[in-house]
């Protein structure tokens, strides 16, 4: 039986980085790395609102992505 073993967490925010041709805004996304395993998503959602806030280009979409290996 396959097993999963948590290897990291990264949080993305997407950020405000231009205007395209049509006058939309186009966005990349800032990365947090080295989150703590199983971290409470609460906790998570807290810390990526506190630094949208402080950033001064707009924020749309949060994300968190664990990789994780898989094992036999």
């Amino acid at each position: 039986m396959a097993n999963k073993a948590l290897e990291s967490t990264v949080l993305s925010i997407e950020v405000q980085s231009s205007i395209d041709k049509d006058g939309n805004p186009t966005f990349t996304k800032k990365k947090i790395g080295n989150l703590v395993p199983n971290v409470e998503l609460a906790k998570v959602q807290a810390v990526a609102s506190l630094v949208a806030d402080l950033l001064s280009a707009n924020t749309r979409n949060f994300y968190l992505t664990e990789l994780s290996q898989i094992e036999e």
